[in-house]
């Protein structure tokens, strides 16, 4: 099943939780995240469905485990659609630099570059 790339309003919540994800273990194909105590100032509910939801739009997600007692999520992917350095760069990413990392994957669509007829209205 092929993902449908996201619209900005459905990821713009990412940067507002990346802070507050840490890397515990990562082999290719394979990611456990630590859900840092800070997270739960941003999200009042963590719920798997959350996760499910959202994380589960990313093209290439097999998946996704919460791990409440142990605050961690396991997110199982294809490492042929999903470079593992692009997780890294995901995580240390700004706010600004997150669109640009979901375009890389094909999640978002990059926006049409003004043309000079457009620049001339």
């Amino acid at each position: 099943m092929m993902s449908q790339p996201i619209q900005p309003p459905d990821w713009q919540w990412l940067p507002i939780v990346l802070p507050h994800l840490q890397i515990v273990h990562h082999v290719q194909g394979r990611l456990r995240l630590r859900l840092l105590p800070s997270l739960l100032t941003v999200l009042p509910h963590i719920s798997d469905s959350l996760f499910k939801a959202k994380l589960a739009t990313l093209p290439g997600i097999i998946e996704l485990r919460i791990n409440k007692p142990a605050a961690s999520l396991l997110i199982t992917y294809d490492p042929y659609q999903i470079q593992s350095a692009w997780w890294e760069r995901l995580l240390q990413a700004s706010a600004n630099d997150v669109p640009s990392l979901l375009v890389e994957i094909g999640l978002l669509h990059p926006l049409p570059s003004a043309t000079s007829e457009d620049k001339a209205l």
